[in-house]
């Protein structure tokens, strides 16, 4: 299911809307791509193209995960309130390299590049970045930075 209630609400109330004569004041677009999971790039890639080659300029854009708030779980919060997402989950690139000796392999060294290289990437996977509460999203909730 994932957010795709949130694909079903935008329908909805937008056929609603039509139905009862709701003009905008300007043209809403509505893009829903299906692998954000896993790049993104059979579906926002080319959502992006498309709108980049129609030449459209956007007054602003609305990306799921957002929740509308209505209880007070912020302090000071005594109405609903629509959040903007300011920030992501982070991300690392690493390029390691290993520089070895040729050889043969009737008679290979104790360490090859390939092993040495491998047990880095494993000492990578074992020891991932901490996790950190920072930025926009914790000057949200915190009332100290």
């Amino acid at each position: 299911m994932d957010d795709k209630y949130n694909v079903l609400a935008l329908l909805e109330a937008s056929e609603i809307l039509m139905k009862k004569g709701y003009q905008p004041e300007r043209s809403l677009y509505f893009a829903f791509g299906h692998d954000e999971e896993v790049s993104g790039y059979r579906g926002a890639r080319h959502i992006g193209e498309l709108l980049e080659k129609r030449q459209l300029e956007f007054e602003f854009l609305l990306d799921e995960g957002t929740p509308l708030l209505t209880d007070p779980l912020l302090p000071g919060l005594n109405l609903p309130v629509a959040l903007v997402g300011l920030s992501e989950k982070g991300w690392a690139t690493l390029a390691l390299k290993v520089n070895g000796t040729g050889g043969h392999s009737s008679a290979p060294p104790d360490h090859t590049a390939i092993g040495i290289l491998s047990q880095a990437i494993v000492a990578v996977e074992r020891n991932p970045l901490p996790p950190k509460f920072d930025g926009p999203a914790r000057l949200m909730v915190c009332a100290t930075p």
